[in-house]
């Protein structure tokens, strides 16, 4: 199962991979700061939970990003 979401400025994409989720965070627009792992595995138990970890992964990245305000 394979569920992709926009959020702001990033397209994730949240896969099963065995008994966890990858998870891809890729931004959509040059401006945008990279994530340090634009891949990571999650540990939860649905893709709801997998893309609040995401989600969460990207706010702070945007609130450590000069550019961000």
């Amino acid at each position: 199962m394979t569920r992709m979401q926009s959020y702001r400025g990033y397209e994730i994409v949240v896969q099963a991979n065995g008994l966890g989720w990858r998870v891809w965070a890729h931004p959509r627009t040059p401006d945008l700061p990279i994530t340090r792992h634009c891949s990571f595995h999650v540990d939860a138990d649905t893709t709801d939970q997998a893309l609040v970890e995401a989600r969460k992964r990207i706010d702070d990245l945007l609130i450590s990003y000069p550019s961000s305000t």
